[in-house]
């Protein structure tokens, strides 16, 4: 007998029907009340209890721009130009293990400039989260350390013994997924492999149907292309970010492909106006009048900065200078 099922008592007829504790009817006077507007997680993209799914092919770097992303978060800093609320963020990591996701971190920390002390890792726990035992044990996770943000590396691997390509094994995975984003306010993002031949999500049409946002990652050489095909909060968009891999530090920076314009910050008309006075200029000096790496690096890759010996070893200082175009800007602020 179900919760929904009308009881039935031995010689009677059918009785008067009962209602489940599972509902709670919501009148349209209550429905249509004033909320508040969204409080994104990062702006436009995430938003509290959401579920949301990045696309693409192995070693398009998807994973690092979802750890730029979680660095981000963790500190409050903007991720590619939109903003974010800080909050507690918990990768859980199923692909890389903890050597590898070090490694990772210790390259996005030091490019971000941050420690990153909100961030924590579960790595290679094995979880199923078609199993109602795990998602519990994942949700009393949430709850007690107060995760806001959930990086789930990746969707394949948290269904074991699963067939992706098929609703029944799909769908109680992801509606799971749906409810434990919705009853703890907490954004969940799931990392997924594309399909080799379309380029498409790989697997049952339910992973779409479930998530409320879907973004597909691209790779062109050093450019990440991150296109929105699904977006049920915000608008659909379309971002590019560089991606950057140098001195044992990893970073992302918009480019201008994202804005009509860009513009320079004073933060950074400082940095120039430092460089074109001392150059040649080592990044020591550069960090020590109190620029940030990812300030430096934003310039570099919109090409107002040239590293004058460039050297795969990270122990050896960058010389930058400005190039004819970091000249004509300098000159014009």
């Amino acid at each position: 007998m179900t919760d929904l099922s009308v009881e039935l008592f031995a010689g009677a007829a059918m009785s008067e029907k009962t209602e489940s504790g599972r509902l709670r009817f919501i009148s349209m006077r209550e429905m249509l009340k004033p909320r508040p507007p969204i409080e994104w997680t990062v702006e436009g993209i995430l938003s509290p209890g959401s579920l949301s799914v990045f696309v693409g092919k192995p070693g398009c770097g998807k994973t690092y721009l979802l750890l730029w992303l979680a660095a981000c978060v963790s500190v409050g800093v903007p991720f590619l130009g939109r903003k974010t609320t800080r909050h507690k963020v918990l990768i859980v990591d199923e692909e890389s293990g903890e050597d590898r996701l070090a490694r990772r971190f210790g390259m996005i920390t030091a490019g971000i400039g941050q420690s990153c002390d909100d961030l924590d890792s579960l790595c290679l726990t094995q979880f199923n989260l078609r199993d109602s035992t795990d998602v519990s044990l994942l949700e009393t996770a949430i709850v007690n350390h107060g995760y806001k943000l959930v990086i789930i590396d990746a969707l394949a691997d948290v269904m074991p013994g699963g067939d992706e390509n098929t609703v029944k094994d799909v769908q109680p995975l992801m509606i799971n997924l749906r409810k434990l984003a919705a009853e703890n306010k907490t954004s969940i993002c799931i990392i997924h492999h594309s399909n080799k031949t379309t380029g498409e999500y790989r697997g049952s049409s339910a992973i779409q149907g479930a998530c409320d946002s879907m973004f597909t990652v691209v790779k062109d050489e050093s450019i990440l292309k991150i296109d929105s095909t699904k977006v049920r909060d915000g608008e659909p968009f379309n971002l590019a970010a560089r991606m950057g891999f140098e001195d044992g530090l990893f970073w992302l920076s918009e480019t201008e492909t994202t804005k009509e314009k860009r513009l320079i910050t004073i933060a950074e008309s400082k940095v120039l106006q430092f460089v074109r006075d001392n150059q040649p200029v080592d990044t020591s000096k550069i960090y020590g009048m109190g620029c940030n790496r990812t300030t430096l690096y934003r310039l570099r890759d919109d090409g107002y900065f040239v590293r004058t010996n460039p050297s795969s070893n990270p122990r050896i200082l960058a010389i930058y200078k400005l190039t004819a175009k970091g000249e004509e800007l300098e000159a014009n602020i």
